[in-house]
This record gives structure tokens, sequence and C-alpha cells, in this order.
């Protein structure tokens, strides 16, 4: 998947996210129905990257750390869990 494709695709989950109220983890259904809507698919695309490659707008700054700090203590406590 190339640079532009996979910036298309991450603005349009964006988007998908906010007409659904920002939901927490839905990450991974937004990515995949923002791939499918770009005609993308198929299991060998890129899956979503976990960190965000440029400054998102100013005014979701604050959300998206705080969802990206979420899903670290997320990992973190499964691991342990699991260990």
């Amino acid at each position: 998947m190339d640079a532009d494709q996979e910036d298309r695709i991450r603005q349009r989950a964006h988007q998908l996210w906010e007409e659904q109220g920002r939901p927490e983890g839905m990450h991974d259904q937004h990515w995949e129905q923002a791939r499918s809507e770009m005609g993308g698919g198929g299991s060998d695309d890129t899956p979503p990257s976990p960190r965000l490659q440029e400054d998102p707008p100013e005014g979701d700054r604050d959300t998206i750390e705080s969802e990206l700090a979420r899903r670290q203590y997320d990992d973190l406590e499964n691991n342990k869990d699991q260990g």
C-alpha cells in the first residue's frame, strides 16, 4: 500500500470515528471500513499503523494522545495477565 493510499484511509477512518461519536476501541473496525471503501482489502495489505505518521489537527491531538495512552495501558495489562 502506498503512502498516499494509507493517508486517505487514515483520514477516512478518522472521519468515521468522529461521525460515530468518537467511540473507544473501534480503531480496527474504522480502518477496515475505510480500507474497504477505498477499494483496498485483502490480507496482503498493510495493517493499520499503530503510530501517527504526521501531526493530527490541533483539536484532535489530546484525544488521539489519550487514546494511544489507553491502548498502551491495555496492552500492558493484557501482557501482565498472560505472564
